[in-house]
């Protein structure tokens, strides 16, 4: 038996379907076929699914996990491969592999489920483009190790004037962003510069 737990602890996997408000489309995405096995001696978790869209549609994945037993949400970011949380996907098989440790170090469970869900991919805001989520790991010459894990967000395509930073930065302050820089220009249609004067 593994340290960290093993397949018959970890329970079953789930599959649910999400229809996204006020979307609906001909055809709402499906998945299917879900697997999940820990591979020995590891805490690295292997998930196969199959979605599937008769119309055609990308669809956005949205992983999550909860332990049962003990009924608490679990957070499942440390994903790699095709599908993690916020990616687009188009039908298939997809795999994705939980690092586990990084996300649930320590913890067993009898009854751990994850929920792969699968919605109509939105079509990005004009202007904008998905940068899909992943995880990026390195060494840096002055910190050392890292790795980094970031949720799939939209980012405009062009550098942005000083009023729509100030209408960003507005909703941000509003929703808990607190580290914001205010920014300065010349005029409203103006790209916006941080205080310390670098373009952006």
């Amino acid at each position: 038996m593994s340290e960290w737990m093993n397949i018959r602890r970890f329970g079953l996997a789930t599959a649910i379907l999400l229809l996204s408000a006020g979307f609906l489309h001909a055809a709402d995405p499906v998945v299917n076929s879900v697997t999940i096995s820990q591979r020995a001696g590891t805490k690295l978790v292997d998930v196969e699914y199959r979605v599937t869209d008769s119309d055609g549609d990308e669809m956005t994945i949205t992983v999550s996990g909860r332990d049962h037993e003990n009924n608490v949400d679990v957070p499942i970011n440390a994903l790699t491969g095709d599908g993690a949380n916020g990616a687009t996907v188009t039908s298939g098989v997809h795999h994705l592999v939980w690092d586990a440790g990084a996300d649930w170090t320590g913890n067993l469970s009898d009854d751990f489920r994850i929920t792969i869900r699968a919605a109509d991919a939105a079509p990005a805001p004009e202007g904008f483009v998905l940068i899909p989520a992943g995880t990026n790991s390195g060494t840096d010459p002055d910190y050392g190790a890292y790795s980094l894990t970031v949720s799939a967000f939209y980012m405009s395509k062009c550098e942005t004037t000083k009023a729509k930073w100030d209408e960003v930065r507005a909703w941000g302050l509003t929703h808990g962003y607190t580290d914001l820089y205010a920014g300065s220009g010349k005029g409203q249609t103006h790209r916006c510069t941080r205080s310390t004067g670098t373009m952006w």
